[in-house]
């Protein structure tokens, strides 16, 4: 058998792995593959099947065979290959690349009569990347959205225009740094947010601030004189372990607040992103920002205001939550969530929305001049949610009193539901007959003459809501 790696791939048991015909110690999870964050392709779903797949190596040696376990979490591939009788593990510190052969279709519907719902559910557009290998060579190509995490990327190239994918792996030791879609400068060009002029003057000021020394910082800061600068050098010069700010401290010329402020300020400078740089020097604005870099990404951009909101997903998000995150559910789409927000780059944001929604979700872009008016719009028309403090809710959509109380007894309750509900279980809704009519109640006044103190109901204790 062909090595795969240097050094090389033995394909042996590893430690603590059991043998031809042993028993397992336990029974490991199986792993859903990631798909990509679009309405158009199906949520991952866990291995029940050997996967057919290719195993490249560091070297550019080529292995075929099943993949039967796959778990990144301890850096191991089990493959079944024709040489051997059972399952063996590969450590993904020795792989540079793993396919698998089983084509990703996207999925299918019927035509819908809406374009937008339309153009969104078929939105599926191809980026290119490139991949810096570790050894210094590199990988190029085009991905429909990927999945990057702490153990690797994953990559969705496609095979054909009908949008069906092949799903690969790149495992984090095997490159250095990756470029997934197009230049932000370019992508900023096409849209006519700014010249290549003003990308060109943005990219040297990027390049001037990464530059930038601790010396040239501090003087233009006056916190030092050139003398104590070139002083300080001196005495650095005649003790090599010692840094400048250092050397600088050392002499006086400064206090060690003072230096934690200018190290503070150099990493902030020399991390400026580009988008940054444009919209501080007032060349683009921020929403023409967050458009380049939706369409940079491959997320849609959707017109909330003229969008089909389906009402039943908006239970999945509390309204407050979604005034605070600046985010609007739209359509469930193969079991994921369609949500419409203001940054579709923000991680933490993503992960917050699906740990409450309980489901992957896929972002798109709304401008945020719409996306406000449609959140206060979108969840008048259902529960009513209830006033929070310093929000003022639109007249036309204000609630009156009675419609106020009842909105806060339902998220209250919708709340405790949510808090008495074991973990990652799913509630299933089912439609409860009506009760049968309750006789005519009294008129608010003889009820409350006539009803006594000890049969009177007890106002209604909810608990409170959690801080978020």
């Amino acid at each position: 058998m062909s090595d795969l790696s240097l050094p090389s791939l033995t394909l042996v048991p590893i430690e603590d792995e059991p043998r031809h015909g042993a028993s397992p110690k336990s029974v490991q999870e199986p792993f859903a593959w990631p798909t990509p964050p679009l309405a158009a392709y199906p949520l991952p779903m866990c291995q029940i099947e050997p996967e057919p797949c290719e195993v490249l190596g560091r070297t550019g040696n080529v292995l075929t065979g099943l993949m039967v376990n796959f778990d990144p979490q301890q850096g191991v591939v089990r493959v079944r290959v024709p040489s051997e009788r059972a399952p063996v593990p590969m450590r993904l510190a020795q792989i540079r690349r793993l396919t698998l052969k089983r084509p990703l279709p996207p999925l299918t519907a019927a035509p819908l009569a809406d374009p937008g719902v339309q153009a969104l559910l078929e939105h599926r557009p191809s980026q290119p990347y490139t991949l810096n290998l570790a050894g210094g060579e590199t990988c190029q190509g085009r991905t429909v959205g990927h999945v990057e995490t702490s153990h690797g990327l994953y990559l969705f190239e496609p095979l054909d225009d009908a949008g069906t994918l092949q799903r690969c792996f790149v495992p984090r030791s095997a490159y250095e740094s990756q470029q997934i879609g197009e230049p932000l400068g370019a992508v900023l060009v096409q849209q006519r947010s700014a010249t290549a002029a003003q990308i060109d003057q943005a990219v040297q000021t990027q390049q001037r601030l990464r530059g930038k020394r601790i010396g040239e910082m501090l003087i233009a800061r006056q916190v030092v004189s050139p003398e104590q600068l070139l002083a300080a050098l001196d005495k650095q010069a005649r003790m090599p372990i010692m840094r400048l700010g250092e050397a600088l401290v050392a002499q006086g010329c400064m206090t060690v607040a003072q230096l934690t402020e200018v190290l503070q300020q150099q990493n902030q400078e020399r991390s400026v992103p580009l988008g940054q740089l444009l919209v501080g020097q007032a060349l683009i604005t921020p929403a023409q920002l967050q458009l380049a870099l939706a369409r940079k990404m491959g997320f849609p951009v959707v017109d909330v205001a003229q969008f089909p909101i389906d009402p039943a997903v908006l239970h999945s998000v509390p309204c407050a939550l979604a005034r605070r995150l600046r985010v609007l559910p739209l359509m469930r789409r193969g079991g994921r969530l369609v949500v419409a927000m203001q940054d579709t780059t923000r991680r933490d944001l993503i992960d917050e929305v699906q740990a409450v929604a309980e489901t992957q979700i896929a972002p798109a872009l709304a401008l945020e001049e719409a996306l406000s008016a449609a959140i206060e719009a979108a969840y008048a028309r259902i529960a009513l949610p209830r006033h929070e403090p310093g929000h003022t809710m639109p007249a036309a959509l204000d609630p009156g009193p009675a419609q106020s109380a009842a909105a806060e007894l339902d998220e209250a309750v919708s709340h405790l539901q949510l808090t008495l509900r074991p973990v990652g279980v799913v509630p299933a809704f089912a439609k409860v007959a009506d009760p049968p009519a309750a006789p005519a109640a009294p008129p608010p006044a003889a009820a409350a003459a006539t009803a006594s103190p000890a049969t009177r109901p007890a106002p209604l204790s909810l608990p409170a809501e959690p801080p978020r």
